[in-house]
């Protein structure tokens, strides 16, 4: 077979992408409400050949979210912070001919 690494890769791609489409049209298919000729069934050729991943694009439980949202909130505040400190230092620790142009925030270079 003479089939590039970059042809399977796009093969594969579009692969998991119908199953994806599939597997979620089957989801809402499957919801309350629905009468029995109503509930959608794959037809297409690898769906069952595929069911192994479907626990594959689930998200992982996690334990905390409202931690994770104000740790988030934090770390981001923090991360401004350190942000700022650094430009503080380079504009303090940098050659003048190096310093950034405060209109633009551009670092200006010398020419040679």
């Amino acid at each position: 077979m003479e089939t590039t690494a970059e042809k399977c890769k796009k093969k594969i791609i579009s692969l998991l992408a119908s199953f994806r489409r599939e597997k979620n049209k089957t989801k809402q298919g499957t919801s309350t409400g629905k009468g029995r000729d109503e509930v959608y069934c794959s037809r297409w050729f690898a769906y069952e050949a595929f069911r192994f991943l479907e626990d594959r694009d689930l998200p992982r439980k996690r334990l905390a979210t409202e931690l994770d949202d104000v740790n988030e909130a934090a770390l981001s505040s923090e991360q401004m912070e350190q942000e700022t400190i650094y430009q503080r230092h380079l504009r303090y620790h940098l050659p003048p001919n190096l310093q950034s142009d405060q209109k633009q925030n551009k670092i200006m270079f010398p020419l040679q």
